[in-house]
């Protein structure tokens, strides 16, 4: 083995933790409540780091600016700018 066990615990813990955080943050944006509203450039900015991961992450991440980016100009010209980077996975 390339890595210990614990490296490897450490990394699916992680996964874990991602993947069940973007499925609560998808459930919270559901809702187009004024805090969802106002916080939409701050969910974008936390969200796109975890775009180029794994695919049923990037399902989430999708779905997150899906709810948010209709709700903000900012958000959305934040993510049309840094789509560059993002480009070639969506």
């Amino acid at each position: 083995d390339k890595y210990p066990s614990s490296c490897l615990a450490q990394c699916q813990a992680y996964y874990k933790a991602v993947y069940c955080s973007l499925g609560f943050l998808m459930n919270i944006t559901l809702d187009k409540t004024e805090a969802v509203k106002s916080s939409a450039l701050v969910i974008t900015r936390t969200v796109l780091p975890y775009i180029d991961k794994q695919t049923d992450v990037q399902e989430r991440v999708i779905g997150c600016l899906s709810h948010v980016l209709p709700l903000s100009n900012e958000a959305t010209q934040h993510f049309l700018k840094d789509t560059g980077r993002y480009g070639a996975i969506l």
